[in-house]
């Protein structure tokens, strides 16, 4: 297992190397800008997800911030965005809210959950009429669990549902009868570089989570990370996971062919990579819902002040 750890880590190491060098030594700037795209009009009943990436319209983020990790829940009739929203002077980002319309955000985002530490990666879901959020919250080595006392605006934080380890971009749901995470771990705690995939299952969303035997499932850079929502697509199970060929490069389409307390098995389908816009030079987050599609993107490189 270490070795392959350390094999993994060394062709990371190259890949970024090939991929920023170059870009540096030209005189482009090295930091990064994210921003939201969204498409109503996408069939988000099918796996093949390019999804038409053309036709995804974008929100930019004010200047010294940027916008990441997207995802939806719907309130009374309307789409409320939750998102990574990194403030450059601050040096974390908050998770902020907003009604999401065809025309783009119906206003001004609010903070819906802050802290001393960075948050990202606001994963949402219902259970006994609740709405909670796990945000990825790595600085902090856990995976917390807040709930929605007051909707949009106003989370509680309930408990650490795993404590002290380095995790990153948990993803909940429930399949055959039991809750699942799936959640990337990493060896490093100053870097998620190396973050291998993790299976954990409950009877309850809220605790009692226990380790996949054959953890960690997934070791390939091109892969492990979660990347958004598990969803299920005739009969058949599917999930996002980041490609690590440089931070933010693409996402894989992953279906899941077997999930049990015993056994984990999965494969890429299909490869979506930031090919479709000029601007566009990254992904590294997907989300598909009933009738819309929520994607980030790296935008530009801006130099690091």
């Amino acid at each position: 297992m270490a070795i392959l750890r350390l094999a993994r880590n060394v062709t990371r190491t190259i890949r970024n190397r090939a991929v920023t060098r170059p870009l540096r030594a030209l005189g482009w700037p090295h930091r990064a800008k994210w921003g939201i795209l969204y498409n109503w009009s996408v069939d988000t009943d099918a796996p093949s997800i390019p999804l038409s990436m053309r036709q995804f319209k974008r929100l930019d983020a004010p200047a010294g911030h940027f916008w990441a990790d997207p995802f939806l829940i719907e309130r009374d009739g309307k789409r409320y965005l939750f998102f990574e929203d990194y403030g450059y002077a601050a040096g974390k980002a908050v998770i902020s809210v907003a009604e999401l319309t065809k025309d783009g955000l119906a206003g001004s985002p609010a903070v819906a959950v802050e802290e001393d530490f960075h948050l990202s990666y606001p994963y949402l879901f219902q259970y006994h009429d609740d709405l909670y959020m796990i945000p990825e919250t790595r600085t902090a080595q856990q995976a917390r669990l807040y709930k929605c006392s007051e909707f949009p605006g106003r989370w509680e934080f309930q408990s650490a549902i795993l404590d002290q380890v380095s995790v990153v971009d948990s993803t909940v749901f429930e399949h055959d009868g039991l809750w699942w995470m799936l959640t990337s771990i990493c060896s490093h705690e100053e870097s998620a570089d190396d973050a291998e995939l993790h299976i954990y299952s409950s009877d309850s969303p809220l605790g009692g989570w226990k380790a996949h035997p054959h953890n960690p499932v997934n070791m390939d850079i091109d892969s492990a990370r979660p990347a958004g929502n598990v969803f299920v697509k005739d009969g058949r199970l599917f999930r996002f996971g980041q490609i690590g060929k440089a931070y933010g490069w693409g996402i894989a389409v992953i279906e899941i062919i077997t999930l049990s307390l015993e056994y984990y098995e999965e494969k890429v389908v299909e490869v979506i990579e930031p090919r479709w816009h000029s601007d566009i030079i990254g992904i590294h987050t997907l989300n598909i819902y009933p009738g819309i599609a929520v994607a980030d993107c790296k935008l530009t490189l801006e130099w690091e002040t």
